[in-house]
């Protein structure tokens, strides 16, 4: 009983730290939105998409070019910690950051060379792709020392290197185009092609902060052990590594394969439902591609959180052949899962009016679209998390199945929902197509370890209504201020969202203490405290 509590704590633990640092670091990108794109109007909407384009394929890059070897990292170092085998460890460490380096000098220069045919005629983006492709060069090794720190369950060291990376990223994003915009008068172009090269910027300030971290703490992560002591051969470490990566690469790109399918499918679908301007094209993919995913993208980051913290948990159990506890951690896992997802997701479609209006200005098509893109988030983190648990159980060869499931289910929707539902139809196609894959990974973990879902389908269903009922309240209570204001006043909009943020976390946290849901999930110790702060329970 005391390991499992352990488990959860050890859990708890990290992804709270993982949360602090993903949702904090997306907040910070969400925010410096607001003056960069007052600076760079009236061609704010085209330089935000082209910035979003560019990214999709950096995203790619990066993933492809760490190989999926951090993730594997994270699982194998848990694996043999958990083994007290602390030689292994730091060989996987020394030789997975020799090839972490090659790996990222090798696809900057592929995608150097490759901006033009990235480009795809729009000769604007070659050189945003080039100053992207420098990031490349060092985000690799960066991310395994991340997951080196990750396998020992030290959570810390990711989350600070999160923010450190963001700010320095943002410094230099808003200074260099405060500078070409305002002083200098200069292309939009050239300040997006700047904001892009901040990624290289903020980068080499996180990669710096984590190698002081690791190097003054060696004894926490047994660097003094003698790798000459591993009974590992060396190439026998790296086919270990290897064969756990490979998995890495498609499940970690899984989300931006969904928004390339739009990237390139996008404008040929719009041009059968009526004529539009290259511009206005622009327009329509800005509002989903780049402006409802920048706010959205602060939820899934609570998944992200939850995955990277779950997997050496989850790995380490594997190692132990602990059946048991794997059930429960499971279950665990999916009920912290939907108790934070659920109000976060319907929280933002509750109060899109003034959170869009606060980024973007008030536009009703963008109000919609992010509301869409809202629930749509709920699968996109359910999947997300769903991968994570695959991979740490070592389903790999099955999470891959899942994934081309999704995919081929993606371009089989794409085409049809952006004619009946225009812009609106991609995020519906990604949702719906990520949703059936959500419920076939489900049953794979049902029937292989013959989960009982009685009490978790139970909880599960009393935290949706509970946030749906917040939803219902917050909206109301949100739409009911806006009869008597203008809602394209961005001031008050900050107003009306600290009311309904507040008024959501009241509501919600007042039905999960009330119904003890609070209680069977997050456990009597968490449950006492959150109590305190409603005192009228």
């Amino acid at each position: 009983m005391e390991t499992e509590k352990t488990s959860n704590s050890k859990f708890i633990s990290g992804s709270a730290w993982m949360t602090f640092g993903n949702v904090t670091s997306n907040l910070l990108g969400a925010l410096y939105v607001i003056p960069w794109l007052n600076w760079l109007h009236p061609h704010d909407a085209v330089a935000n998409s082209l910035f979003s384009k560019g990214y999709q394929w950096y995203a790619l890059f990066l993933v492809i070019s760490q190989a999926g070897i951090p993730g594997a990292i994270s699982k194998q170092v848990a694996k043999y910690n958990a083994l007290n085998e602390y030689s292994t460890s730091k060989k996987i460490f020394q030789h997975g950051a020799l090839f972490m380096i090659g790996l990222g000098a090798f696809f900057s220069f592929i995608m150097f060379i490759m901006s033009p045919v990235l480009s795809a005629g729009d000769n604007r983006l070659i050189p945003i792709f080039r100053s992207l492709s420098v990031a490349v060069l060092i985000i690799p090794v960066m991310s395994l020392l991340r997951g080196f720190t990750q396998g020992f369950n030290d959570m810390r060291p990711s989350a600070v290197s999160l923010l450190i990376e963001q700010i320095f990223r943002i410094i230099f994003i808003l200074g260099s185009t405060y500078l070409i915009i305002k002083v200098f008068n200069g292309s939009y172009v050239t300040a997006v092609v700047f904001s892009t090269f901040a990624a290289f910027i903020g980068a080499i300030f996180s990669l710096l902060y984590l190698l002081a971290n690791i190097f003054s703490h060696k004894r926490k992560y047994h660097l003094n052990v003698n790798v000459n002591k591993s009974k590992l051969a060396t190439t026998d470490l790296f086919i270990e590594i290897i064969k756990q990566s490979i998995p890495y690469i498609f499940t970690d790109s899984s989300i931006t394969l969904f928004f390339l399918i739009d990237q390139y499918t996008f404008n040929k679908a719009m041009s059968l439902v009526g004529k539009y301007s290259k511009s206005k094209l622009d327009f329509f993919y800005a509002l989903f591609a780049a402006n409802a995913n920048k706010l959205t993208t602060i939820v899934l980051s609570l998944a992200v959180a939850m995955a990277v913290s779950l997997t050496p948990l989850l790995s380490s159990m594997i190692t132990k052949k602990e059946g048991k506890r794997i059930r429960i951690q499971i279950k665990k896992i999916l009920e912290i899962f939907n108790f934070i997802i659920f109000p976060a997701s319907l929280g933002v479609l509750a109060v899109a009016t003034p959170l869009y209006t606060i980024f973007y200005r008030y536009d009703k098509l963008g109000i919609l679209i992010l509301q869409i893109s809202a629930v749509a988030c709920i699968v996109e983190a359910m999947f997300m998390v769903l991968c994570a648990i695959f991979q740490a159980l070592y389903f790999n060869l099955k999470a891959i199945k899942y994934l081309f499931v999704g995919i081929i289910l993606k371009m089989i929707f794409q085409f049809p929902f952006i004619y009946f539902f225009h812009e609106k139809g991609a995020i519906i196609a990604t949702g719906i197509a990520i949703f059936i894959t959500c419920i076939l990974m489900y049953r794979e973990l049902v029937h292989t370890f013959s989960l009982k879902t009685k009490y978790f389908t139970r909880r599960s269903i009393g935290l949706l209504i509970s946030a749906i009922i917040m939803c219902i309240i917050t909206g109301l209570t949100v739409n009911l201020i806006y009869l008597f204001i203008n809602p394209q006043d961005r001031f008050l909009a900050v107003l009306i969202l600290l009311v309904g943020i507040i008024i959501g976390i009241c509501v919600y946290g007042f039905l999960v203490l009330k119904t003890n849901l609070a209680r069977y999930v997050l456990g009597k110790k968490l449950y006492s405290q959150m109590k305190n702060y409603i005192p009228f329970l």
